[in-house]
């Protein structure tokens, strides 16, 4: 902050007496000359702030009205983006934090089940329930702490993403579906056409057959037997 010195500067316009030798800040920004009364600064809100350089040097900033307006327009433009970003790492931050809960959950799979509850469940002895247990522990840790049976990719993406994120996943899902019913129902169409194009060539086929007999037949009844085979084979 700049101090501009005048050899006299009126406090108060009524009264000629009250005029003394005072300094009075300047606005911090190169270009702007425009100064001002520190109680002034404070009626009208400007910015006024002191910071330590890397010197440990003790330094004035202070603005104008107009340079303080811009400065606060600066800081709400900013602010949006500011608290976007702010929102996007809380929101991968809590994405971790619930990844690292699954993964621990994972670890200690065998504290979510009791063996007297799925014998009761189920109404099983708990001898036999114990044994499956053990062995499902014993199959599960082998393998990496893995389900025996793995789930379906749209409940495991549900586990670990937010809702948000899981009802994106699912209208992406619904829409590879709908994309691969319609290849399915343009296959079935081909096919459907493919064996009515067989059915007509069969049933020409038989007709042919069917006349071709009739002939031999009719030649049979002529005693013209002879005559019928050199036909058919030229």
């Amino acid at each position: 902050m700049s101090f501009q010195f005048r050899p006299r500067l009126p406090l108060s316009p009524h009264s000629p007496a009250a005029l003394t030798r005072l300094s009075f800040p300047q606005c911090s920004v190169k270009s702007c000359i425009t100064a001002f009364h520190v109680t002034c600064a404070f009626e009208h809100s400007l910015e006024m702030k002191t910071i330590l350089d890397e010197g440990d040097e003790v330094k004035f900033k202070s603005y104008c009205l107009k340079h303080s307006q811009n400065r606060q327009k600066l800081g709400e433009a900013e602010y949006p983006l500011h608290r976007a970003s702010e929102q996007s790492q809380a929101k991968s931050e809590k994405t971790s934090l619930r990844a690292q809960k699954l993964r621990e959950l994972e670890e200690e799979f065998y504290s979510l089940v009791r063996v007297e509850d799925v014998a009761k469940e189920l109404g099983l002895p708990t001898l036999a329930v114990d044994f499956i247990y053990n062995y499902w522990k014993l199959k599960r840790k082998s393998n990496f702490n893995k389900p025996l049976f793995p789930p379906k990719e749209d409940e495991e993406n549900g586990l670990v993403q937010p809702k948000e994120e899981s009802i994106h996943t699912r209208m992406r899902m619904f829409m590879h579906l709908r994309q691969d019913l319609e290849r399915v129902r343009n296959l079935c169409y081909m096919i459907s056409r493919r064996e009515k194009l067989k059915l007509s060539y069969n049933k020409v086929q038989e007709q042919i057959f069917s006349l071709q007999v009739q002939l031999a037949n009719q030649e049979i009844a002529a005693g013209n037997l002879y005559k019928f085979y050199v036909n058919c084979l030229t």
